[in-house]
């Protein structure tokens, strides 16, 4: 069960209740000076949870030595990181995701698109971050029909929280690196990423899967 701070009013976010849906993770890379690409979101598919079979303690030791090698031993750090992150706000890593994704209105099918998540579980999230005053629902102005996802004040103060935690990860690394690396870097990720979702949307129309 996930600890915040002593005093603080975002430690009340932590529900044990039950089990939260699992989520994509993301991950976010800062490029120091350049508003162009200001985040860079990757998501890394859970088919990387182990590199080749070999258990998670054991990638540690062992330098990745091909590009699927090297995302499973990302995906493990990013696991790593986000749990931390979220842990010392007292927040759920899946909690933390809602938030960071909800930075802009939206509708909680568009939430379980950016997430890769069932609406249901979104929905389940949404009413508990709802109950304890980190986002509100309200209607569309442009279709009252339509119900929007915002963060209240609390909401956003912690997403920009959560991710400050995970840029301090890298920040030292990415201070010695040269803005031409950080850009690069940004542009292989968004190319891995974008590989891995349409990935995912073939397998889902049927025509992905091995033959």
């Amino acid at each position: 069960m996930p600890r915040g701070r002593n005093g603080g009013s975002t430690s009340s976010m932590t529900i044990a209740a039950r089990p939260e849906p699992r989520t994509s993770r993301h991950f976010f890379v800062t490029v120091r000076s350049r508003p162009v690409v200001t985040i860079a979101l990757v998501t890394l598919s859970r088919t990387y949870a182990t590199v080749e079979g070999v258990d998670h303690d054991e990638t540690r030791a062992m330098p990745p030595a091909t590009v699927p090698q090297a995302l499973g031993y990302l995906r493990v750090a990013l696991d790593a990181a986000y749990t931390q992150a979220s842990r010392e706000l007292g927040l759920t890593a899946q909690q933390a995701e809602l938030l960071c994704a909800a930075l802009q209105p939206a509708a909680v099918g568009d939430l379980a698109t950016v997430l890769r998540c069932d609406r249901s579980n979104v929905s389940r999230l949404v009413d508990r971050a709802a109950a304890h005053d980190l986002l509100r629902r309200r209607g569309d102005e442009q279709d009252g029909r339509v119900t929007m996802i915002e963060l209240t004040p609390a909401g956003r103060e912690l997403a920009g929280r959560f991710i400050e935690r995970l840029e301090s990860q890298t920040q030292a690394m990415l201070a010695e690196w040269p803005d031409e690396r950080q850009r690069a870097a940004v542009d292989i990720l968004k190319q891995i990423a974008a590989a891995l979702d349409e990935g995912a949307r073939q397998a889902v129309r049927g025509d992905g899967r091995p033959g």
